[in-house]
């Protein structure tokens, strides 16, 4: 009724919901999945298929293709590949590899992706960031490394992302190979990579970096550095099971300040 007075128990209560509200911390979670080279001639390759039926049952918040989507960079491959990404009925973000580079790919790129060759956006708390190791130089692809423009940009990306619970950076070609692609990746240029893995050493505490390139799936940490291999979503694999020759893809969740990473084999995920 008007002019009815809350009574001191009521406003203890209003008081104490409201500082629960602000003192206690907000615990947010969700998921995404990281896969990468699926190419297999001008189709993804037909595990791809099966991988995002599965990933639409998981219904993680994203999926991060590391590159290498088909073989070749034409129009009617890329076409084929982004209707197989869409299965997953989840947005997706693409790195460009190696097999992505092609006669006008640039402008190709442009017409159909839509995006930025190298970006960054925030999720929740988190950051990611997407490389391109691919500079044009006099009309020329240079291959296996971040050009100095981007790296500038790289400086300032991971600066703006120093109070982000995680760092998430995503690039094609593997710091550190580990299979027969050692010498021709990112390490192809030494002086290059060092000066890439000193920068995000900065970081290293809650920095991930996610590459392909190598078909295989390995996670190794160097001198504090996490470098995680998932190439497994389809072409052909480089090693034995036992070295991380499978097919496979990442399920990964954040949970408040807290990271967990699945590989999943496909065929295991199963609807009711």
């Amino acid at each position: 009724m008007k002019g009815q007075r809350i009574s001191p128990c009521i406003k203890t209560g209003i008081l104490f919901v409201l500082l629960l509200i602000v003192l206690v911390p907000q615990v947010y979670g969700f998921s995404l999945v990281v896969l990468g080279d699926s190419r297999d001639g001008r189709r993804p390759a037909p595990i791809l298929v099966q991988m995002m039926e599965e990933i639409s049952l998981l219904r993680p918040d994203f999926v991060i293709h590391t590159g290498d989507w088909v073989y070749y960079a034409t129009r009617e491959g890329w076409q084929n590949f982004l209707e197989v990404m869409k299965i997953s009925k989840v947005p997706f973000y693409l790195v460009v590899g190696n097999h992505e580079i092609g006669r006008n790919w640039r402008s190709l790129y442009r017409e159909m992706i839509r995006k930025e060759f190298y970006y960054s956006f925030k999720y929740e708390n988190c950051s990611f960031i997407i490389l391109c190791c691919y500079e044009e130089r006099q009309g020329k692809e240079a291959k296996g490394r971040i050009d100095p423009i981007q790296f500038k940009w790289l400086e300032k990306e991971l600066a703006r992302a120093r109070k982000s619970d995680f760092i998430f950076v995503f690039v094609h070609e593997p710091l550190y190979p580990v299979g027969y692609k050692i010498s021709i990746c990112l390490d192809k240029y030494p002086e290059s990579r060092d000066s890439l893995v000193s920068l995000f050493r900065k970081y290293k505490e809650k920095l991930i970096v996610f590459c392909g390139h190598e078909h295989l799936y390995n996670k190794t940490v160097i001198d504090g550095l996490t470098q995680i291999i998932t190439g497994g979503a389809g072409a052909t694999l480089h090693a034995p099971e036992k070295e991380g020759g499978f097919f496979h893809y990442l399920y990964v969740t954040v949970k408040g300040k807290k990271l967990y990473i699945a590989v999943i084999k496909p065929g295991n995920i199963l609807s009711p």
